[in-house]
């Protein structure tokens, strides 16, 4: 009995270990897919970021997972809002290449020698103040919108207070009738 139980016990473990392999490699498969979705997205949309990335995974692979763990989320958001929202859409890509530029001056800049430094510094300062005044311009345009919705909104609840009676005395009809089959 005791050998059985031992023998039964050892089987579980296999059985247990196999399990959380195979879930491992599934959670693995899963994450390389979704790399090569966002690598997809990124060629398609954004090919300097791309080909940075694909440099980064042959240099150091570390590096890379890390910036996708930190991407995928971005990324998934970004594909849903060329549909949704594609003005937002074509925002975001605009402000990424910019950022994606300013990286790339920053890696010559550490590159480069100390005689170069100087032209590149002043290169990367004017693209973070192109940076700096496109996310202004998009940060009005946000306020805008905002104010837009306020006003909205504003409108609404003062035309819901003028006709409060008339609201109230429709929903209490609503309530107290009697349940009609014909209503959708």
């Amino acid at each position: 009995m005791r050998k059985l139980n031992l023998l039964i016990l050892t089987l579980l473990v296999l059985i247990m270990a196999s399990a959380g392999t195979s879930l491992l490699h599934a959670q693995e498969d899963d994450i390389l897919e979704q790399e090569e979705e966002v690598l997809e997205f990124l060629e398609n949309n954004f090919p300097r970021r791309h080909d940075r990335m694909m440099k980064m995974r042959k240099r150091s692979p570390k590096k890379f997972r890390r910036y996708m763990k930190d991407d995928l989320p971005r990324f998934r958001r970004l594909r849903m809002m060329k549909e949704a929202d594609p003005d937002e859409f074509q925002w975001q890509k605009k402000h990424l290449k910019q950022r994606t530029e300013s990286h790339e001056l920053v890696d010559q800049y550490f590159e480069a020698t100390d005689a170069d430094k100087p032209q590149i510094k002043t290169k990367i300062k004017e693209q973070l103040s192109e940076l700096f005044d496109l996310k202004h311009k998009h940060q009005q345009q946000r306020v805008k919108r905002a104010e837009k919705k306020l006003t909205k909104l504003q409108r609404r609840l003062e035309r819901r207070v003028k006709n409060r009676d008339q609201i109230i005395e429709k929903r209490l009809n609503e309530l107290l009738s009697d349940y009609d089959d014909l209503t959708w």
